[in-house]
């Protein structure tokens, strides 16, 4: 895989992702290297668009192992779910651990609502 220049301009983000018909390798590579950057929430764009599914695991478990709340939920609806209990979980103990108190407090709102 050739190296990218990333973050691409917002034209040529939108172009790639959204008026050319670029192929789901070419997604994901620039998908990779937004990941390789740690632009995650860039990255996700891309592998939700090739609908890489093996990528998005990863993001996820990323999502729970940075207690990226906003990541966790945004690469769970991209994998076309709804629920990952567990993971969420995981993802408020984590924080807790790593001193986000507003993250896990959050995360345990959604437990609650998913629960019922």
């Amino acid at each position: 895989m050739a190296d990218r220049v990333v973050p691409l301009s917002v034209a040529e983000r939108h172009k790639r992702l959204f008026t050319e018909d670029t192929p789901k390798e070419e997604l994901t590579a620039w998908g990779l290297s937004h990941e390789k950057e740690g632009m995650y929430h860039d990255a996700l764009e891309y592998f939700a668009r090739a609908a890489s599914k093996g990528d998005l695991e990863r993001l996820l478990s990323l999502a729970v192992e940075e207690a990226d709340l906003v990541l966790f939920i945004n690469t769970v609806k991209a994998l076309g779910e709804e629920h990952r209990l567990d993971d969420l979980r995981r993802l408020r103990d984590k924080a807790e651990r790593l001193g986000k108190q507003s993250v896990a407090a959050q995360a345990s709102s959604l437990l609650m609502i998913k629960d019922k």
